[in-house]
């Protein structure tokens, strides 16, 4: 059965999408539109077409991700589980680089592994 989904992370930072999306290899298309999935129509501020999917992924105004994918037919899930993955990291490391955390990031089989220091400021923090 074909359904419009929605998906729990919320896009709040555009840049850090487009910057998750480019290294990915995935174009973001920033282009206010209506986007036609099989058994509805949404209407969207940016999209882009994951490797092997039938219909566009959505993100609508409010930052929910929104995508039609019947049940796995139409697209693998994996390949926007990446996607949620690399926006998540590079979220974080954007945070954390505002608020002047130190961090260290190791690739890991299946995504990324970062490590904050939340020491006192002092350099009196652990790894």
């Amino acid at each position: 059965m074909s359904q419009t989904l929605e998906l729990e992370l919320q896009v709040k930072d555009m840049s850090v999408l487009e910057l998750a999306c480019r290294k990915l290899g995935i174009t973001l298309n920033k282009v206010r539109k209506k986007i036609r999935f099989f058994s509805s129509t949404e209407d969207i501020v940016a999209s882009f077409q994951l490797p092997g999917w039938k219909y566009e992924v959505g993100i609508k105004e409010d930052g929910t991700i929104v995508y039609d994918n019947y049940e796995g037919s139409w697209g693998d899930i994996s390949k926007l589980n990446e996607v949620q993955k690399e926006y998540s990291t590079e979220k974080i490391k954007r945070e954390c680089r505002r608020k002047g955390i130190s961090f260290y990031e190791r690739r890991v089989e299946g995504g990324t592994k970062l490590t904050l220091n939340l020491g006192d400021g002092n350099g009196n923090g652990e790894w």
